[in-house]
């Protein structure tokens, strides 16, 4: 429902208005895979949400009540009483005018419940368990995660940073509770090859595919650092089976990003993922990840 750009609401199932690589579309992310902060923050939620923008964009906000989706999760029915509120509040200063600055925006968002039920499995990007919760262990009490975040385009550059963490109260078997805590960050940094524009929706490329004309789309190099952090009273408390969950993970990866139109897409790209812990002695092994996705989108 859309009464004004300032006011509208929207009911039923969508992304949370929290992770910044979460809420932009799978049709944009320079990864095959996101980062570990989506790893974090919840996915599509159930719920109702205001949002909206003022000043033609340079303030926008979301905030709603929603079910409460589990970290990196998506919720299609509500296990338990209990609600989310989440917000989200993301100002880019320069957007109205024509800076250089014009596509810098930073913002903060969270979420905070109570919540019951199973705790999320927490996967790297070759969707290997990277995090065992002790069996038994369970939500019990109260969740928040909160992430500050920024992005920014000028020309044929990109750079796209967010931080997200975790906090949920957890019950053991037998009755004690302790908190759960995780952080990760990231930052992603893309340069166009074609002198076409990077943009936080994705690539248009201003000469879409034709071999018949010697136009071949636009070509994206992209780089990325991120990793996922357990404090240290999570390990010390037992709530993560020591032998099979990495204290600290942190990745880096590279990629080619070939954009025939506007609805197809090449991607190809490498990520290289480090370990503390993990293992039944010492670190996990690395893990070395290569990711080819063909992309048709309408």
């Amino acid at each position: 429902f859309k009464p004004s750009p300032k006011l509208r609401v929207r009911v039923g199932k969508y992304k949370a208005p929290v992770g910044l690589e979460r809420l932009q579309s799978a049709t944009a992310t320079s990864f095959v895979e996101r980062a570990f902060p989506t790893a974090l923050v919840p996915n599509r939620d159930v719920g109702v949400m205001l949002h909206g923008e003022f000043l033609g964009g340079v303030v926008s906000y979301a905030g709603g009540i929603f079910d409460g989706a589990p970290d990196g999760g998506s919720a299609d029915s509500d296990t338990n009483d209990s609600k989310d509120l989440a917000g989200r509040l993301f100002v880019s200063p320069w957007k109205r005018g024509e800076s250089a600055l014009k596509d810098l925006g930073f913002g903060i968002a969270g979420t905070s419940g109570t919540q019951t039920g199973p705790l999320p499995a927490y996967r790297s990007g070759g969707q290997i368990s990277v995090i065992t919760i002790v069996t038994g262990i369970t939500a019990d009490g109260t969740r928040t995660r909160w992430s500050p975040q920024a992005s920014f385009y000028s020309g044929r550059f990109g750079l796209l940073a967010e931080y997200a963490e975790s906090s949920s109260a957890v019950k053991k078997a037998d009755g004690t509770r302790y908190d759960l805590d995780a952080s990760a960050w990231q930052a992603t940094l893309t340069v166009v090859l074609t002198g076409d524009k990077a943009s936080y929706s994705g690539l248009r490329p201003t000469s879409p595919f034709d071999a018949s004309k010697g136009q071949w789309g636009a070509l994206e190099l992209v780089a990325r650092v991120h990793g996922l952090e357990l404090d240290a009273a999570s390990v010390d408390n037992g709530l993560i089976d020591p032998t099979k969950s990495a204290r600290e993970i942190s990745a880096w990866a590279v990629g080619l990003n070939w954009s025939l139109t506007r609805n197809v897409k090449q991607m190809a790209d490498f990520e290289h993922v480090s370990f503390k812990g993990g293992a039944a002695s010492g670190d996990r092994e690395s893990e070395n990840i290569f990711f080819i996705r063909t992309q048709l989108s309408f």
